[in-house]
């Protein structure tokens, strides 16, 4: 097994996600990885493991438990070509995924689908690295899609979008296919069981939402009750630059000063407890409301009536 830099550099890390059993002394002068307190190499346990199953192994091997087995084939499924958790995690395919450290490392090695290779972000050196470092080591490395359980990357994305649209100058343009789609866990999805087997139920429709070009939405959401796309290009337009203080939170930097009034918004933060906003008046979003909102009204003019 060969021992990627990367590897042994976030294993000396005590970060969320890093397999912590994981003993660092053999590979330091390139041999195996080592489980911590069972003698055994990571190669040694997956050949156990193909040769008497799970079960007999943890017999034989009392100092190992089922968690250890399960960071062994995380590696695997990263590291190790000739394995076949390896070959089931995507090895045909060039559509990459990333899955944020705030998931488990093993993620990937268990909703694995021929059709994407995932990769957790504990084997790239980002551990505990901003999120906006994160994102731009995404972006250049072409990612397809990011796996996550909160908002940070979907407002990464936003953002990214925001710029490209105002840049473009309409509504019109495809704004969204060279960003990766964010794919986010809904927290409803606490227990570890029902989270892979969600997961594993819609990882191929992620896979080929990730390949549509061009693609509808910027990011979809895994709850219990299913696959939810979010906005498109003109949703995101709507969710930031329009805001309602009902069910939105308000704490974005772009708006249209002709639809909010940012005194008052603060006013009714401040009465709720949150901190105030700090506005950005961005003159250009008016071009591109103003065609908008014109081309929609010509649409209309010349509908036919019902």
């Amino acid at each position: 097994m060969t021992v990627l830099p990367g590897l042994l550099h976030d294993f000396n890390r005590n970060s969320r996600g890093i397999p912590g059993r994981i003993f660092l002394g053999s590979a330091l002068i390139g041999a195996d990885l080592q489980i911590r307190d069972t003698g055994l190499s990571v190669g040694q346990i997956l050949h156990e493991l193909d040769r008497c199953g799970e079960t007999r192994l943890l017999q034989n091997f009392k100092n190992l438990t089922p968690k250890d087995i399960m960071r062994c084939r995380a590696i695997a499924a990263h590291h190790m070509p000739e394995r076949a958790e390896y070959q089931k995690n995507g090895a045909g395919t060039d559509v990459r995924a990333i899955i944020d450290e705030n998931l488990p490392h093993t993620l990937a090695e268990k909703i694995s689908n021929n059709a994407i290779r995932l990769e957790h972000a504990s084997f790239h050196q980002l551990s505990s690295t901003p999120d906006q470092t994160i994102w731009q080591y995404i972006i250049d490395r072409g990612f397809a899609a990011v796996f996550t359980s909160d908002d940070d990357f979907v407002r990464l994305s936003d953002m990214a979008i925001l710029k490209a649209l105002m840049e473009a100058d309409s509504f019109d343009r495809d704004v969204i296919s060279d960003k990766p789609l964010i794919v986010r866990i809904d927290p409803s999805l606490s227990d570890s069981v029902l989270k892979e087997e969600t997961c594993r139920r819609h990882i191929g429709s992620i896979a080929r939402a990730s390949r549509t070009n061009p693609r509808p939405m910027n990011s979809m959401t895994i709850t219990p009750d299913g696959l939810i796309p979010g906005p498109s290009a003109r949703g995101v337009y709507q969710k930031y630059i329009r805001p309602s203080i009902g069910g939105i939170h308000m704490d974005h930097p772009v708006f249209d000063t002709r639809i909010l009034d940012h005194h008052m918004i603060n006013l009714l933060r401040a009465k709720f407890g949150f901190e105030p906003m700090n506005f950005t008046t961005l003159p250009q979003w008016k071009i591109v409301y103003d065609r908008y909102y014109a081309q929609k009204q010509r649409a209309d003019s010349h509908a036919c009536p019902a």
